[in-house]
């Protein structure tokens, strides 16, 4: 096939491609939606038909002796997620699988099973998938023919930044040929790798210390809804139970229904006050009655707000401020 026929030939599929493309991102973006994962990706996602001179340069130039270029190259269009962390690309690969009865699939690249295969090298990481339709389809009034390929890249926004930095560049034959470039990018690659394992254990602990916190948010939040409807401000919870956390971890229901039992006004200021204040519309405020009795010293020293909102606790429980 001459060039100036495969041109024509792809300048008119390029609706279709582009159409293909969208309709592909969009459904992965709204399964994310559906089991709010949405906030994984780091970049908004944007299907992309390939320039027409990068196809002819691909089908033509490279050696790579096609026969059919117009369906046997797969990335004709493709759309790119971006994602946080290692651990984010199986999100989506699961959508991807998932979607069977849309499309058909196959993994083209995986840095994983790359970095397996060759464990001494640093170099380009991603996950490639090719979809094509099962069934031809119409999508925002563009018909698209059955088989048509689109490539998804799945990254990391560190992998993100490495590619973005080296594509257009080690590629070059002034790069290829300078040992020092090629040992600092595949050094840079080494540090990327390093810094997604060590965020990813961060943020495994985080999530740890999350749900301790729900759990003990849960105590306060059950026994504070069968006083008031809390207004709940996360911030502000998490402020209070981050400067008291083991504190106030140690306290169990029972406890805190004998405290509310003896000290029966508490139940009637929340009653009082809470339509009218954010901080006693917080379940965690039965958790500072509590500490400001038993440990008041240790509250007030370490106290996150302004000392004007702790001392009605103390003048009501009766305890110095200077104890």
């Amino acid at each position: 096939m001459n060039e100036i026929l495969l041109k024509k030939i792809f300048s008119e599929n390029m609706t279709q491609f582009q159409a293909w493309g969208n309709y592909v991102t969009n459904t992965i973006l709204e399964a994310l939606i559906e089991q709010n994962e949405r906030e994984i990706l780091k970049i908004e996602p944007k299907s992309r038909v390939k320039d027409i001179s990068s196809f002819i340069e691909k089908a033509l130039y490279r050696g790579k002796n096609y026969t059919d270029p117009i369906n046997e190259i797969t990335d004709k269009v493709g759309t790119r997620f971006v994602v946080l962390l290692a651990n984010d690309i199986k999100k989506i690969e699961n959508v991807i699988q998932n979607n069977s009865s849309i499309w058909t699939f196959s993994k083209d690249r995986d840095y994983e099973i790359e970095k397996e295969q060759n464990p001494t090298i640093f170099g380009y990481q991603s996950v490639h998938y090719v979809v094509k339709n099962v069934l031809p389809l119409s999508y925002n009034g563009v018909e698209i023919e059955q088989n048509i390929s689109c490539e998804i890249q799945i990254r990391t926004l560190l992998q993100h930044a490495y590619s973005e930095v080296t594509h257009d560049t080690i590629y070059k034959p002034s790069t290829k040929t300078d040992p020092k470039m090629i040992r600092k990018i595949a050094r840079s690659m080494a540090l990327m790798e390093t810094a997604d394992e060590n965020f990813t254990q961060v943020f495994e602990e985080i999530e740890k210390m999350k749900n301790e916190e729900q759990k003990i948010l849960t105590i306060f939040r059950r026994r504070y809804e069968s006083i008031f409807t809390p207004n709940f401000n996360e911030k502000l919870n998490s402020l209070i139970l981050g400067s008291f956390f083991n504190d106030l971890q140690a306290i169990s229901p029972d406890q805190l229904n004998q405290f509310l039992k003896e000290n029966n006004f508490i139940e009637e200021n929340i009653k009082d006050r809470a339509a009218s204040s954010l901080l006693f519309s917080q379940p965690i405020i039965l958790g500072i009655y509590f500490l400001v009795q038993t440990i008041p010293y240790k509250v007030k020293k370490y106290w996150p707000l302004t000392m004007p909102e702790l001392e009605p606790f103390y003048y009501e429980l009766g305890i110095s401020l200077d104890r």
